[in-house]
């Protein structure tokens, strides 16, 4: 035979308010986690827009086919907004700046492209900008070579 008393029962009662209080938070942090890993990822999948207003990129692309001096004469502007290049990946980097001059693969799946800034053919002592990607295709390095 078991004999509850009133304090025993109040307890019980007490223990099961608790625990479905319990619940009910763990159940609403899970929702706030749930939101927040929801709203994370959605942020995180959309394309940054990238505006450059140091150069053309209609003008930067056309130069190797009108060899007006243009690339020459705007990279030292570029120079200041070469931090928006960092992250983009392979395909983004070809919207804004055209296919590369040279393509020269490096170790561990590393890339840079080159882009001629002189419209002279020459072989040596050209100025080129040398963007270097990482393996994963994205860029993580921009110089300008003299």
């Amino acid at each position: 035979m078991k004999i509850i008393t009133k304090s025993n029962s109040i307890s019980r009662i007490t223990l099961l308010i608790w625990s479905k209080q319990k619940l009910v938070s763990n159940i609403r942090n899970g929702e706030i986690i749930g939101w927040f890993l929801l709203i994370s990822i959605t942020l995180a999948c959309q394309t940054k827009s990238v505006s450059f207003d140091s150069f053309d990129s209609s003008l930067w692309i056309a130069e190797t086919q009108t060899c007006t001096g243009y690339r020459n004469d705007v990279i030292n502007r570029m120079e200041a907004e070469f931090d928006q290049f960092i992250g983009m990946s392979e395909t983004e980097l070809i919207e804004y700046l055209g296919n590369p001059d040279k393509t020269l693969l490096y170790t561990r799946g590393q890339k840079f492209f080159s882009y001629k800034l002189d419209c002279q053919n020459q072989t040596t002592s050209t100025r080129q900008l040398r963007v270097r990607f990482s393996a994963l295709d994205y860029v993580n390095e921009v110089l300008v070579l003299d």
